[in-house]
């Protein structure tokens, strides 16, 4: 889960310097310089993005905007990695398929049955592999997967309650609690206490959905986003998705160690008999 969640960090990385850019490149619009200094290559390169910046309006909005939704699609593509990933880890942690909780092999019954109805829109999903492992696992009980790409679907963009439903489909149950008593996160929301950096968070990501959906749709009332509010996207995601990772393999944790104790509570049933 840790790679998964450099390569978004990473990414947020990119963005960032291409919002300075457009720093950047406002202020070189914005500057003045004699003949002389644009008679070498870098010069006059450097004149010729001047007078671009001055003569199209609209880079900037195409700049900001591309950057929002550039980060929009790697929040999801990052969610639907780390739910996916979360989701082979605990078919790993058990043996038999039926010592998976029971409401996440109802829900892989029920995925599953979806795919067979509607098929799948992912080019990664091979529908006759998942319905071999789901008869498999049903009937002999190893190895043990479930349909991994089930669980991380959606039809809406992930807002505070959409990210919520998939963590609990996917057996994370109080997610937006487990989040949120993340200190570190606390810290950037100033936030003291888990109730209130729960609402703040959920505000948040809330927005920042609104304002995906208002450059995808363009209602008539819509304002580009500013350099400075995307600034404080990246800064609240770069403290978000490791407080959710963080929750995640907690959540793990927990798992493995009911894990242990059911197999001890199996030995010592044997031993006794």
């Amino acid at each position: 889960m840790r790679a998964i969640l450099q390569t978004f960090l990473g990414h947020l990385d990119d963005i960032e310097a291409n919002v300075k850019l457009v720093g950047q490149l406002r202020a070189l619009g914005a500057a003045t310089a004699p003949p002389s200094s644009v008679r070498g290559r870098l010069g006059k390169a450097a004149n010729d993005v001047r007078g671009t910046v001055l003569s199209q309006r609209t880079w900037e909005t195409i700049a900001l905007d591309g950057s929002l939704l550039f980060l929009a699609a790697q929040y999801e593509v990052t969610v639907r990695d780390l739910i996916q990933e979360m989701m082979r880890r605990k078919c790993q942690t058990i043996v038999v398929y039926t010592d998976l909780p029971e409401e996440l092999r109802t829900e892989n019954t029920r995925l599953v049955g979806e795919l067979l109805r509607t098929g799948s829109r992912d080019p990664t999903v091979d529908q006759i592999q998942v319905v071999e492992e789901f008869l498999r696992c049903n009937k002999r009980g190893k190895p043990v997967a479930v349909y991994y790409q089930g669980f991380s679907h959606h039809e809406h963009n992930l807002a505070p309650d959409e990210l919520k439903r998939l963590m609990n489909r996917a057996g994370v149950n109080e997610f937006w609690p487990r989040v949120c008593r993340d200190p570190t996160l606390q810290t950037e929301l100033n936030c003291g206490g888990v109730d209130a950096a729960v609402a703040a968070a959920r505000s948040v990501l809330l927005q920042f959905i609104l304002d995906r959906n208002a450059i995808s749709h363009r209602g008539p009332s819509y304002q580009t986003i500013g350099a400075s509010v995307l600034i404080e996207y990246i800064r609240f995601f770069r403290h978000f998705m490791p407080a959710l990772v963080r929750a995640l393999e907690s959540h793990l944790a927990e798992m493995q160690g009911r894990v242990v104790q059911t197999a001890r509570g199996r030995r010592r049933t044997g031993q006794r008999s």
